[in-house]
């Protein structure tokens, strides 16, 4: 089994095409496929049925149609397979400041593919196909009673009885005509005939006429009340069996309810993914981003220290080191005294280094200046001892040669401040503005 490496715009169904195998054989040869039409760039493909020398697969200038798949068994397409077919022209990944991170499609599509958003969507299709095939195809109340009414034989029940009706009608006329009848006939015999005799003739004939039109009219009652049973049976029937027809459509219903419910519960949970791992996209980015940042503060921080221990060398005097966090520093310092001696502003360096720092030693003054460091180092020293003891000496001959003052002397001080001084600086105060006023205005005496 070989291994090529997909490029950026390939397609299975392409690459299946390409090397002369199918789409399934591929997805069974890479189990970890979970979405056909989810694949990234980089990534490892192993090919069934190829040489086993690995080789990497051309790129594709123009992404090919998925070919023609024949399942081996029944596989249902999801929506987002239906409604987006071909390569997406996102990219499933970039790099940002270093770091891979996925792009929200990707994330997205994985996500709602995981979930089985597109598959409830898919079913949810399905039964509404299902529902508006199913109302389609419903019978109708009416045709379900009309053959329930031929199946009782209510149609001619009713024929029947429209018969009856008719020849009871008839009887009647005839009952009527027989008794107009009789009395004409007797008139035209010119028989002397009483109303009582003539009453008890029309009923002897009329009697057989009335005693059948009783029985079919009894005949006739008893086939409205069959047909009345028979036609209320023909409407139960025909509700019922109508009921029973729509609770397909009932089932459906309820069907789509359940997963319009759990739609959106996926959908919500989608939310709550998707909007994590956004934020883990996020902080994958910041990170790189801050690392990157560091990567060039250290960088800087590593010229900016050498460029510091390079200045400290040049102004170090030679043969001078220093431990520099564990970088050694010599001095390149060439002084410009003669006969290999430092110049006076060197060693009064050093010597005042050896005065102020305790980590600076002797050892580290050139041995060449060592000397006149020391004996500058103790010039100094005494310098400062004897100006210390002048003015120790100064102090004590000024505190010698001040009076001590009496309350009597300080109470003659303070009458002549507030009887002299302050008066005539007043006057002389008072003198030097009048005479800057005269000299500006042209006042005063």
């Amino acid at each position: 089994m070989a291994t090529i490496t997909i490029q950026k715009g390939q397609t299975l169904s392409g690459i299946a095409k390409q090397n002369g195998t199918t789409l399934d054989a591929i997805l069974k040869a890479n189990p970890s496929i979970k979405n056909p039409n989810l694949i990234y760039a980089g990534s490892s493909l192993n090919l069934p049925g190829a040489p086993t020398s690995p080789v990497v697969a051309p790129k594709a200038s123009v992404p090919t149609p998925p070919a023609p798949v024949t399942p081996s068994s029944t596989v249902t397409q999801r929506v987002d397979q239906i409604s987006s077919p071909g390569t997406s022209s996102v990219p499933p990944k970039s790099t940002l400041y270093g770091a891979e991170v996925p792009s929200s499609t990707s994330l997205f599509t994985k996500y709602r593919s995981e979930l089985g958003l597109d598959s409830a969507l898919k079913s949810m299709q399905d039964n509404q196909t299902s529902y508006l095939n199913t109302l389609k195809n419903l019978p109708k109340k009416a045709d379900i009673y009309a053959q329930e009414k031929a199946k009782l034989g209510i149609d001619v029940m009713q024929k029947n009885l429209q018969s009856l009706d008719d020849r009871l009608a008839t009887m009647e006329l005839s009952i009527e005509d027989s008794e107009k009848d009789i009395r004409n006939r007797m008139t035209q015999g010119g028989g002397l005939v009483t109303e009582s005799q003539t009453q008890r003739l029309v009923a002897s004939e009329k009697q057989p006429l009335i005693d059948t039109y009783r029985k079919l009219l009894s005949e006739r009652n008893r086939l409205a009340d069959k047909l009345g049973v028979a036609d209320a049976s023909a409407k139960e029937s025909a509700g019922i069996q109508y009921e029973d027809s729509t609770l397909p459509l009932t089932i459906a219903e309820k069907t789509l309810g359940f997963q319009k419910d759990q739609y959106g519960v996926l959908g919500d949970l989608l939310k709550q993914v998707f909007g994590a791992s956004e934020k883990d996209v996020a902080n994958i980015i910041d990170d790189a981003k801050y690392g990157k940042e560091q990567e060039k503060k250290d960088a800087q921080d590593v010229i900016d220290r050498a460029i510091k221990l390079a200045n400290l060398a040049n102004d170090t005097p030679a043969g001078v080191s220093y431990d520099i966090g564990g970088t050694k520093v010599t001095g390149k310092k060439v002084s410009s005294g003669s006969d290999g001696g430092g110049s006076s502003s060197d060693i009064e360096a050093y010597a005042l280094e050896l005065l102020n720092n305790p980590n600076f030693t002797a050892s580290n003054v050139p041995q060449n200046i060592r000397a006149q460091v020391l004996q500058k180092r103790d010039q100094i020293i005494a310098e400062a001892n004897t100006q210390q003891q002048a003015d120790a000496a100064a102090a004590q001959a000024l505190k010698a040669s001040q009076p001590k003052i009496t309350a009597q002397d300080f109470g003659a001080g303070v009458k002549d401040v507030f009887t002299q001084q302050i008066p005539s600086l007043a006057k002389s105060g008072f003198n030097t503005s009048k005479n800057f006023l005269k000299g500006l205005f042209g006042i005063g005496n």
